[in-house]
């Protein structure tokens, strides 16, 4: 389970675990993407509020962060590629309708 599947299985909002383990909403959510690792103060709090041990929860690295950030800049360049290939082709052939329209 991960930290945000645990948090939303107790039916809580950021707030109400921020609240709770007097940590930010900010860094609670990136705690819960990867994009902060997860110090002991920290764990503690968060151990302490949800009353269990966090030896089975998973919390996304800031590695597994990066290579996903990485990927989907990948995918957003390709789609960016598609889109300039589509309106090229697209523009490409009204000037061939045109063409064609004239004669």
């Amino acid at each position: 389970m991960t930290l945000k599947e645990l948090r939303k299985s107790r039916k809580m909002t950021l707030e109400q675990v921020s609240v709770g383990t007097n940590i930010s909403q900010s860094t609670i959510s990136k705690l819960e993407r990867g994009q902060l690792p997860l110090h002991e103060d920290n764990k503690n709090a968060l151990e302490n509020f949800y009353g269990e041990s966090f030896e089975y929860v998973e919390v996304p690295t800031y590695t597994e962060y990066l290579k996903l950030k990485e990927q989907y800049e990948k995918l957003q360049q390709d789609y960016n590629d598609l889109m300039l290939k589509y309106q090229t082709q697209f523009y490409d052939l009204q000037d061939i309708k045109k063409i064609a329209l004239k004669y």
